[in-house]
């Protein structure tokens, strides 16, 4: 299952996990040697949907825009189901088509960052 704060999302298309290490600092200690600052791993979790109404899409930006950060549930290759707290790093959506004047959307992607 998927998750924003608890809100189920539709089942995607696709769902993909990174593990990246980021890094606070680094530098050169006086014997030449690298040092770095505050090195951790963090989760970056890509969510694709091949179609989604409108409605649909809507109450996800509403999830998305309450506040900068948010807790997202999924299931996770390492640890099983897992949640984070996050932020949406990448957002995109394309239309697909005008069904009664209303657009449908296509190829929607979310990209959360661990916090």
């Amino acid at each position: 299952m998927i998750a924003i704060n608890g809100t189920r999302l539709p089942s995607p298309g696709s769902l993909s996990v990174r593990k990246v290490r980021r890094v606070g600092s680094t530098d050169y200690n006086s014997l030449g040697k690298m040092v770095q600052d505050g090195v951790r791993e963090k989760s970056i979790v890509e969510i694709k949907w091949p179609r989604m109404s409108a409605a649909v899409l809507r109450e996800l930006a509403s999830l998305l825009e309450s506040a900068p950060f948010f807790r997202l549930s999924y299931p996770d290759p390492m640890e099983g189901n897992r949640e984070m707290e996050g932020w949406a790093a990448e957002k995109q959506a394309r239309v697909w088509k005008f069904e009664g004047g209303m657009p449908a959307w296509a190829d929607v992607k979310l990209v959360v960052e661990e916090r």
